[in-house]
């Protein structure tokens, strides 16, 4: 297997996207615990400490080679969102985006361009197709992936069980030559 490569700093727009950090902990918990943003993900998270545990995983799977998670910071707003790869196979060159973001900075832009920039940067890095899996319904993540010219492949039936109930999920692909074509 291909190693993953180094977990760079970027940029989308005003907003800088730097490597997940232990102490980030406490702020994403803010708003994944909000119910508009828990009832959209996977993750259980009932505390700071369920966070902490996510957040190690990313750390350990930065290390093993296979994810990689970018805090998302604003000059004036501070952390706001996270973005990055759930899963990086470097052996199918493939990677599975996934992302969040505060409620009340929804509807600027901010995930399209943030995507934008950790996709381009997958994709300089030899990631042949990005996936990524929506719990339905999420309309607002599957308009951001819209934009990016992700394509539905179709509705994954109970696909994931969540906080006790199975939910459908629908998956989203973009492959390399789509992203090249579009010029993004």
């Amino acid at each position: 297997m291909k190693p993953l490569p180094p977990h760079p700093v970027l940029r989308a727009g005003d907003y800088v996207l730097r490597p997940l950090t232990m102490a980030d902990a406490p702020d994403w918990y803010e708003w994944l615990s909000e119910y508009d943003v828990s009832d959209a993900i996977s993750y259980d998270v009932r505390s700071v400490s369920d966070v902490r545990r996510i957040v190690a995983w990313y750390l350990e799977r930065r290390s093993a080679g296979d994810a990689h998670r970018w805090m998302i910071r604003g000059a004036d707003d501070g952390p706001v969102g996270t973005v990055g790869f759930n899963v990086w196979d470097t052996a199918s060159d493939r990677a599975e985006i996934g992302y969040d973001l505060r409620p009340s900075h929804w509807g600027r832009g901010i995930m399209t361009a943030a995507c934008r920039a950790v996709l381009a940067f997958a994709f300089e890095q030899g990631v042949n197709r990005a996936e990524a899996i929506v719990l339905t319904p999420n309309e607002r993540s599957s308009r951001v992936l819209s934009r990016l010219g992700f394509r539905s492949e179709g509705i994954l039936r109970e696909y994931r069980r969540v906080r006790g109930a199975y939910r459908d999920a629908e998956m989203f692909s973009l492959l390399r030559r789509e992203w090249q074509a579009e010029g993004a």
